[in-house]
């Protein structure tokens, strides 16, 4: 087993073609965070641990967290409410 990834396998685990993955490949690194390869010139190689991690952390494909709210978001109230609301919590103005 290779301790390293090549273009085609991240493109396979992207779930893109190869031809795609050339074209976003900058902008997967660039803003995305994605690893460089170790190689410039040639063939790319990708370190597999790192590209590993990133897949499961940053990749730009996966769904957004779900969140940790326990309670509903507070409803929208008019300005009357609300003073009504900050009077009660914290008695008069004056």
């Amino acid at each position: 087993m290779s301790n390293l990834y090549r273009s085609r396998d991240i493109a396979d685990r992207l779930g893109i073609s190869l031809d795609t993955f050339y074209r976003r490949r900058e902008r997967l690194e660039r803003d995305d965070g994605m690893p460089r390869p170790l190689c410039s010139g040639g063939r790319h190689a990708y370190e597999k641990t790192g590209m590993d991690a990133w897949l499961t952390r940053f990749h730009p494909y996966r769904p957004p967290p779900a969140a940790n709210d326990v309670c509903a978001p507070l409803v929208p109230m008019t300005d009357e409410e609300h003073r009504g609301r900050l009077l009660r919590a914290y008695g008069s103005a004056s």
